[in-house]
């Protein structure tokens, strides 16, 4: 029998995403060029839930101000 196992919804994390942009006032076209992606990729992280690569996940939290410790681990920040 397989064991079901819980996914992280990534939605929440593309709405603060995108709150955090606005905030800022940045542009959905200029975080995509300062993360060196697509529009339309930060759009589907924004708007769909996509999962983003590690390395923008990272980036984002980063650029956007959001708190770290509620993305990772705090044992594997330091």
């Amino acid at each position: 029998m397989r064991q079901k196992i819980d996914k992280y919804d990534f939605k929440a994390f593309g709405q603060a995403i995108k709150a955090a942009r606005k905030a800022k006032r940045i542009t959905q076209r200029a975080l995509a060029e300062t993360l060196h992606v697509a529009v339309k990729y930060l759009a589907d992280i924004e708007n769909v839930g996509k999962i983003p690569s590690v390395p923008v996940l990272i980036q984002l939290v980063r650029t956007c101000g959001l708190p770290r410790e509620r993305y990772f681990n705090p044992a594997v920040l330091q």
